[in-house]
């Protein structure tokens, strides 16, 4: 009997064994005694894995002897039915490649599955980012200490020939303009902070023009 090695240790092994001793490598898939083609049944060296007619895999001689297909005995004289249950008797050719056929759309069913689980992930994941974004610019559009300080300059702007209604007014909207400065957005501060250095200048004027009078 033929010596061969695993493919995986190297261990020796006689052919005809299923498994390696060594490590449990599956021999039988790699190492067939005397291949034979399923559909044209020509028997092919030890080794060869496809038939060179027509390209089918090749498998062991011992399973296309026909069976029952209830309890799978065995028979080899031309029995069609078999006499203990009356199962058909054939050879199951496509017993393996059916199972494959399954194992492969089970996989590749796994996978999709995967593919749009992961999908979904990144979409919520994406959605959920542009949520927290449209929450952050409508939390930073909003400056109302800077938009107060803006209308009470305007407002000091009106009044500031008042001496002391002025004063009062201009104060206030320059300390919320200049408060407002340091929050987003800072249009509406800065230039309410303009407007209340305009109002002192003009405050100023007032105050002296009226001093001038009663001095």
């Amino acid at each position: 009997m033929n010596i061969c090695k695993c493919p995986n240790c190297e261990t020796e092994f006689k052919l005809g064994a299923k498994f390696c001793l060594n490590c449990g490598y599956c021999l039988e898939k790699e190492f067939i005694e005397n291949p034979t083609c399923p559909e044209c049944e020509k028997t092919f060296p030890t080794g060869t894995k496809f038939c060179s007619e027509d390209g089918s895999k090749l498998v062991s001689p011992e399973k296309l002897i026909p069976r029952c297909a209830k309890c799978g005995k065995e028979f080899t004289d031309g029995t069609k039915y078999c006499p203990n249950d009356g199962g058909k008797v054939f050879v199951h050719k496509d017993s393996h490649s059916s199972a494959n056929e399954d194992n492969s759309k089970n996989s590749t069913s796994s996978v999709a599955k995967n593919i749009n689980s992961r999908k979904s992930t990144i979409d919520d994941t994406i959605d959920m980012r542009r949520q927290q974004i449209i929450i952050n610019q409508t939390s930073q559009q909003s400056n109302g200490v800077g938009t107060a300080g803006f209308v009470i300059a305007l407002i000091a702007l009106i009044f500031c020939w008042v001496p002391g209604v002025g004063f009062v007014v201009w104060f206030i909207g320059l300390l919320l303009s200049f408060i407002g400065l340091f929050k987003s957005p800072r249009g509406l501060a800065i230039t309410g902070f303009i407007i209340s250095l305009i109002d002192l200048i003009i405050l100023i004027a007032v105050v002296g023009a009226v001093a001038s009078i009663f001095l």
